[in-house]
């Protein structure tokens, strides 16, 4: 089917009608399929005792034997009860049936049927549980349920009698039933046979019994009243309607009890019954951490336990270096560590995790009546939430990282959103599920969103099966006047089978387009969806799109402060040109070493520090910087180490004032700045000037902050005696250094204009990002609304067989390793960061391209040229196209000789330009990556690239639709409805869906549904002739029986002559080959002859008769 990948429209091809029903059919079988290790149960559809064993475990906790599977399911819906037993495709949609039917015949009001007693009437049957106004179905009216049931019946009778007129019920005629359908195993079961009609005449006490449409409905549902058909308008689970709710004690009836035997073992877990050879037991499964399943109360509650613990770890990051494995900067040493702290962080991260989850989301499932783990839960959204704001700082497994803060709130607030669901919890737990289930605003109050969800579910299964239903009767309707005028003229022995099966395959090449963006909002939204189609979306994946949604809103705030500061900070004014710095070189004193040797720098008393904002730059001196100063500050002043703070003010230079001692102004002598102590810390030992723009602080003059002496300079340093005694005790050596050093300060207002040419200006760096951050912003959005509509068109390609299941060998890479479906949530909320940053990135480049004096020539060289070859390229797809539809039909040229010189034309100048279209194309493809690294939901590689040596380059996608599949095998309608068939089959035996009955319904999917039948599974059953004969009720010809048994003879007699002549012609192709090889060998030396094909061409020597000898042979 065709399928379009466009974002925003997503539209697919599927088939329609029966044909989509089939594709289905064949989805689920290959769900509920477990083992891989038998190719033919793969391609045949079918279900084993295992199958159903590990599903009843997986999704509702049953835990039963395989053998008690074939003694009790398989048995009752036809399967049987011996080893290698199993369901085929027509066996389960029987089940799939059994309310429909259920349904079917009380719209047709058959009072012998139903047994009600209720008048008839022209009241609709409504495929969705007479629920119309939420889905508004199609309807089953009484008229349509009675043809239904008649031209199913006039199908089965004519195929068995030759006549569709009603018979007498008898053991021949329910014989030549099962020999019509090839049911040859059945002919001989005479106890089926028996109950078959027993099922028939259901209560009727009557002798003999015409088989037509009253004894038919009766024969369909006789067995299976016990179903209630307004179970699909109840918020109830599927567990519940079959089992009920609580400790239950149940007997499920076997063969060996009673069927009115209701004792039975109490089980804490709610369902404990005997079955043959052992009982069923309901395992605890901790249902409230089942994300499989999904067996959680509130899905709402669920999703801010998802939430919860990623702020959660945002405010605490779990500290991982607590070990450290060695020290050094060696390749392995590093190695070593990196494992190590890995293996700290999944575990401490992987503890933590089952702590939260377990803790914040217990109480939170359909079957919890303990109060006390509802207030487990509260404990737990205390303990993660609140108590670690207060204690935090005592605990050693995590450590804050945000202090108060926005995050801090937003953890407060979820917490209190928990502890609100959980409080429902408890009001859950005092009120019984069927007082919530009848009651509307008590379903919206405590009942949550999974008994919804599980009603929405039962209304698809009901309206699905009932669309089946009807696309199969359509099939044998249409164009059913004309067949009948080709086919017969006499209407009451006419058979539909035929034509649905013409029909069927007239509408196997039919498609229809589904899908879209809008359409998938809008059904989501409508829950239309979930109410026909049964679409279950786990909760992880909605978790992902609140926490999406949450770090878009936080992303926002985040960035706008990020590039705020960012370009403050970048195009922030130097500190020389803000702030100035000057010192009295009469309050300096050049510092000396025991020996008299200057240090190479002065320590000033007052340096006075003036320029707005001059103390935001100042910041604490680094360690060693800080214990030098530190040391000769103390030396000095009466000041404790502890008390004060050693600040730098970075590149800063303090320029020396006061006459020097030749009375000449100074302010031409420079220096350098490096650890301060401001006089305000000093206790006021040193004068303490009060202005509001200027500091004062006590500092070491000439030295730098790497604790290189000597840095002075100007013209007038000379003149200042404490400065020229420590310039003239530099080395040698570092005088020259010095003086070089000291004019390239003087020559760098020299070079700042190729500083000012490169460095960008600040609205170009601004716009840019800007720019970035408006593309990143509709990344985020159109990542957070495409995951919906790309689920949901994923669900229903599988279903409808876009996307392979059944026989597709791809299909078996999905069931390994399927707990990888939880990497979904944390690449969803990390994944769209990434993509927002990723395009942010790519677009602010270009941009800052664009605008950058130095690469903007580059950016228009090659935007014009991509113009030039855009402009040039569609100039010429415009001549081709032209040329193309005059020129050619098909693949085929009208004219060869013009095609030849275009062709020639375009190679050249494909030729010439190839380059630019690689240029173009890699950074599309670059791009386009950056913009997609948060799309999980969709492969980005193709299945020819998309691996590498047998190693997926990108397996998310293959993750994610893992997870679609898990929640399809759990919550996919008709596997839902096969459950509480299943169920109800376990807890009431042979009180529902006897095995005469499913025979019954499998009669009528033969005969409704007849493409079926090539997934049949039956015994291939040897019968004699003439014990076929006397079962049918058939008289015996002797003379035809002699003819046929002479006729026996004589074949076998040929068959024995025909493998003796076969044996013959062995032996002489055997000599024929080897004398053929003689020959080539004596042929081969003869001159002139050719080594291939030997006898192609003859010599001189040989005959016409010689060649043709070799030709045959």
């Amino acid at each position: 089917a065709r399928q379009s990948h466009h974002t925003m429209s997503a539209t697919f091809e599927r088939p329609v009608g029966a044909v989509a029903d089939v594709k289905e059919l064949e989805y689920i079988a290959a769900l509920l399929q477990t083992s891989d290790e038998i190719k033919e149960d793969f391609i045949d559809a079918s279900i084993d005792d295992e199958d159903i064993k590990y599903y009843l475990i997986s999704r509702h906790g049953l835990k039963i034997s395989r053998e008690q599977v074939r003694e009790t399911i398989l048995e009752g819906f036809g399967g049987g009860n011996s080893e290698g037993e199993c369901l085929d495709i027509c066996e389960i949609v029987a089940a799939l049936f059994i309310p429909t039917l259920r349904k079917i015949v009380d719209a047709a009001e058959f009072e012998d049927g139903k047994q009600s007693g209720k008048k008839k009437g022209k009241k609709p049957f409504d495929g969705v549980g007479n629920n119309q106004d939420e889905v508004g179905s199609q309807k089953i009216t009484y008229d349509l349920a009675r043809n239904i049931l008649e031209d199913t019946l006039r199908n089965i009778l004519f195929r068995a009698t030759g006549s569709a007129r009603a018979q007498p019920l008898t053991p021949e005629l329910i014989r030549k039933i099962f020999a019509a359908f090839d049911e040859m195993d059945l002919v001989q079961d005479d106890d089926l046979v028996s109950e078959m009609i027993k099922t028939a005449k259901g209560k009727r006490e009557i002798g003999e019994v015409f088989l037509d449409v009253e004894t038919l409905a009766c024969a369909l549902t006789f067995d299976i009243m016990r179903y209630d058909p307004l179970l699909e308008n109840r918020a109830t689970t599927h567990f519940l309607d079959a089992i009920g709710g609580g400790e239950v004690n149940l007997r499920v009836p076997g063969r060996n009890s009673p069927a009115g035997d209701k004792k039975g073992l109490k089980a804490k877990s709610g369902i404990t019954g005997r079955i043959p050879r052992g009982e069923v037991t309901r395992e605890f499964t901790i249902p409230w951490l089942d994300f499989a399943a999904e067996t959680f109360r509130s899905r709402i509650q669920v999703i801010f336990v998802y939430v919860g613990f990623t702020v959660f770890y945002l405010v605490y990051k779990f500290n991982h270096r607590v070990v450290t494995v060695c020290s050094g900067d060696s390749f392995e040493c590093s190695l070593g560590q990196s494992v190590v702290s890995f293996l700290i962080i999944m575990a401490v991260s992987s503890f933590i995790g089952t702590l939260f989850f377990g803790l914040a989301n217990a109480g939170n499932d359909v079957t919890c009546k303990n109060p006390k783990t509802a207030m487990i839960a509260i404990g737990g959204s205390l303990l993660f939430f609140f108590v670690p704001l207060v204690f935090s700082k005592n605990l050693r497994v995590i450590r804050q990282e945000a202090e108060e803060g926005y995050m801090v709130i937003v953890l407060m607030v979820i917490g209190s959103f928990l502890i609100a669901c959980q409080l429902l919890n408890v009001l859950r737990i005092v009120l019984s599920e069927e007082a919530v289930g009848n009651h509307k605003y008590l379903q919206y109050l405590v009942a949550g969103s999974n008994a919804r969800n599980e009603r929405s579910t039962k209304q698809a299964a009901d309206y699905k099966t009932t669309q089946m239903l009807l696309n199969a009767y359509k099939l044998h309707t249409e164009n059913k006047n004309r067949a009948i005028d080709l086919i017969s003229t006499n209407e009451e022995n006419e058979s539909t089978h035929e034509l649905a099966l013409l029909n069927f395959t007239k509408v196997s090449v039919k498609t229809e387009t589904v899908g879209g963006f809008l359409w998938a909002w809008k059904c989501f939204l409508s829950g239309s969806l979930h109410n026909r189609e049964g679409i279950w979306i786990h909760s992880r994946i909605y978790a992902g799109l609140a926490a999406q949604l949450a770090l878009f809103l936080a992303f926002i705030l985040a960035y706008a402060l990020f590039a705020r500061g960012f370009v403050d900070n970048l195009y922030k004014a130097p500190i020389n040109e803000r702030c100035t710095a000057i010192f009295d070189i009469g309050d300096c004193e050049a510092l000396e070493e025991e020996g008299g040797t200057l240090y190479g720098f002065l320590r000033c008393d007052t340096v006075i520090v003036s320029g707005d904002n001059c103390l935001d730059d100042a910041v604490i001196a680094p360690q060693p910087l800080r214990d030098v100063g530190c040391d000769f500050f103390r030396l000095y002043y009466n000041a404790s180490c502890d008390e004060v703070d050693v600040v730098s003010f970075g590149d800063l230079t303090a320029t020396a004032l006061r006459s020097n001692i030749l009375g000449e102004v100074g302010g031409e002598c420079n220096a350098l700045m490096s650890a301060c102590i401001l006089v305000s810390q000093l206790n006021n030992t040193v004068t303490e000037i009060e202005d509001d723009v200027s500091t004062v602080a006590a500092c070491l003059i000439g030295m730098d902050q790497f604790f290189s002496p000597y840095w002075f300079w100007g013209p007038k340093c000379n003149n200042l005696l404490p400065i020229r005694n420590i310039l003239e005790s530099r080395p040698p050596l570092l005088r020259e250094l010095g003086d070089a050093v000291y004019t390239n300060y003087e020559r760098v207002e020299e070079d700042q204009n190729i500083l000012n040419f490169i460095t960008p200006e600040e609205w170009m760096v601004r716009d840019s990002m800007i720019v970035g951050f408006s593309f990143g912003i509709v990344s985020f959005i159109l990542l957070l609304l495409c995951y919906i509509p790309s689920t949901i068109h994923t669900i229903m390609q599988f279903r409808y067989g876009v996307i392979g299941s059944l026989r597709d060998p791809k299909f078996l890479q999905y069931r390994k390793t399927v707990e990888d479906t939880t990497y979904i949530f944390a690449f969803m909320a990390w994944g769209s960061l990434f993509s927002a940053a990723s395009t942010i990135f790519i677009f602010s480049g270009i941009t800052f391209i664009a605008v950058w004096e130095v690469t903007k020539p580059f950016f228009v060289a090659f935007v014009t040229s991509a113009l030039g070859i855009f402009s040039t390229i569609g100039i010429k797809s415009f001549l081709v196209l032209l040329l193309d539809r005059f020129n050619y039909a098909g693949f085929y040229r009208k004219v060869p000789k013009i095609s030849n010189i275009l062709g020639a034309a375009l190679e050249g100048y494909h030729i010439a330009i190839a380059y630019a279209y690689l240029v173009i194309r890699s950074l599309m493809l670059i791009g386009v990556a950056g913009m997609n690294v948060g799309r999980i939901d969709r492969p980005f590689f193709g299945s020819a690239v998309g691996t590498m040596g047998g190693f997926s380059l990108d397996k998310f996608p293959l993750i994610y639709r893992k997870d679609i599949l898990l929640a399809d095998a759990h919550r996919h309608p008709y596997i839902e409805r096969l459950g509480l068939i299943y169920m109800m089959k376990l807890k009431l035996g042979e009180r529902f869906a006897k095995k005469s009955g499913s025979m019954w319904r499998l009669l009528f999917v033969f005969s409704l549904m007849p493409w079926l039948r090539r997934y049949r599974i039956t015994n291939d059953a040897y019968i004699p002739e003439a014990v076929l004969m006397e079962q049918l009720g058939l008289k015996r010809d002797i003379d035809k029986e002699e003819a046929s048994e002479k006729n026996d003879k004589e074949v076998s007699k040929l068959n024995n002559e025909v493998s003796k002549l076969r044996e013959e012609n062995h032996l002489l192709k055997t000599e024929i080959k080897s004398w053929l090889a003689w020959q080539q060998e004596s042929i081969s030396s003869h001159q002139g002859r050719k080594e291939v094909g030997f006898y192609e061409e003859k010599t001189e020597n040989e005959t016409d008769d010689e060649l043709s000898y070799y030709k045959v042979s």
